[in-house]
């Protein structure tokens, strides 16, 4: 997927619609100013913000100069999403569509490679995984430090959300979560309509209405499909988007936004103007209601 500023390693936290409402910083290895770049946009700014251990709540401290405050009254009630960045990995990107998306309904704390505190997932009702660039096999570098905290969150009833290679992350060779499903690349199965990995908007299924969906070499969900819900599937009628339980997955991107569609002279024409950010948030309210 595309790409135009990392956040490092950081680990972040906030209640933000795309980075630029109200930003706290949660988690560190170390207390220092860190600054966060977003996509060069005259909707956004460079960031720098005071790096605390731990935010108690992420809808108080700090705003973006020119954005205005978050509403304290519009976080209460809502349900918290950690969501994992490394770039490219798991890229600011991705992160910021799903924040983007989401952010009406749900409040973020954003995490990184480096260890976090014992208590950081107290508060959060679900963890994601975004989308990126990069072998799924990084996962083991990029996830070892948190492995058994996120799994032991798992374990408990921590909800899972992966988009693209956050799905590919919650199959057996990762993350291991699914009960008689995998995620497999979808240029490889029988049948696929595409056996090139490069961005495209390729035809989908979501609850039985056509789209044309962000797809970069996003995975299939096999399995039985009486131990998940379908909720969309690609031209070859496997599965791309699937619930079970508390676990979300989506092998392409409505998170995408139109910048990723003007960046390739052939994408323009699938902007989907923001309906699919609905699909999501739909999506989610589905594994998080």
């Amino acid at each position: 997927m595309p790409t135009k500023q990392g956040v490092g390693s950081s680990s972040l936290s906030g209640d933000a619609i795309y980075g630029v409402v109200s930003v706290v910083v949660a988690q560190l290895s170390v207390k220092q100013l860190e600054r966060v770049r977003f996509p060069t946009s005259p909707q956004y700014a460079n960031i720098a913000q005071t790096v605390e251990q731990r935010t108690e709540n992420p809808c108080v401290p700090g705003s973006i100069p020119g954005v205005g405050t978050t509403n304290i009254n519009s976080c209460m009630g809502k349900k918290r999403i950690a969501i994992f960045v490394h770039q490219p990995y798991c890229s600011v990107d991705s992160a910021n569509g799903i924040i983007l998306s989401l952010s009406s309904h749900y409040n973020f704390k954003l995490f990184s490679k480096d260890q976090v505190e014992d208590s950081f997932f107290d508060d959060v009702d679900a963890v994601c995984f975004p989308g990126g660039i990069g072998d799924a096999d990084s996962f083991y570098s990029l996830i070892s430090n948190n492995y058994e905290a996120i799994k032991s969150f798992l374990r408990q009833g921590g909800g899972y959300l992966g988009i693209c290679m956050g799905a590919y992350w919650a199959g057996k060779h990762y993350f291991d979560i699914l009960d008689g499903a995998d995620a497999v690349q979808y240029i490889k199965r029988p049948n696929t309509d595409t056996r090139r990995p490069h961005p495209k908007g390729i035809s989908v299924e979501w609850l039985g209405q056509p789209e044309r969906m962000y797809f970069y070499d996003g995975c299939a969900l096999i399995g039985d499909e009486t131990k998940f819900q379908t909720v969309a599937r690609y031209a070859n009628n496997d599965p791309m988007a699937i619930i079970q339980k508390n676990i979300g997955l989506i092998g392409c991107h409505p998170e995408s936004e139109k910048w990723w569609y003007d960046l390739h002279t052939w994408m323009p024409q699938h902007w989907h103007q923001k309906r699919h950010h609905q699909l999501l948030l739909n999506f989610v309210q589905k594994v998080l209601p």
